[in-house]
């Protein structure tokens, strides 16, 4: 009786740090996440898209919540009709549809709105696609991201 329980208690102890070890990479996947996020308050984030890059810029580049943000992408190639929404990345606040224009040759302008959260630390993905391409752009970006 006494080594089934010594074998038990090896499982569980096994068990728990195998638990452990793996909580401390997880954490370490959110801090690298974040260190990707984009950072309007510094400079435009530019992602791949296919072959080439996208460019967007947020104003006001804090993207506060709860009021209007004016989103500016740049292109090098003329992309046509683009569909977007924006969705947040750690927990479900909706997904809001962005509707981009063209206003000058390659670049595009749409203004949207997303809501608060009580957290205090929210992260937005804004993905972006052209109508005619399996192509995608994910931007993501912390909202109220005020520089002291």
């Amino acid at each position: 009786m006494l080594q089934s329980r010594d074998v038990i208690s090896g499982l569980v102890a096994i068990v728990l740090l195998a638990g452990c070890g793996e909580n401390e990479s997880v954490n370490t996947l959110v801090a690298n996440d974040d260190e990707l996020l984009c950072d309007f308050n510094a400079s435009e984030c530019e992602r791949t898209f296919g072959p080439d890059k996208i460019r967007l810029q947020l104003t006001p580049s804090s993207a506060p919540s709860e009021k209007p943000i004016t989103a500016t992408l740049v292109t090098e190639q003329p992309l046509g009709e683009l569909s977007a929404v924006i969705e947040g990345r750690d927990m479900f606040m909706g997904t809001i549809p962005v509707f981009f224009t063209e206003i000058a040759k390659n670049t595009y302008q749409a203004t949207f709105t997303f809501g608060s959260c009580s957290s205090g630390y929210m992260v937005w993905q804004l993905k972006v696609g052209a109508k005619n391409s399996l192509e995608q752009a994910t931007f993501e970006f912390k909202a109220d991201n005020v520089t002291n």
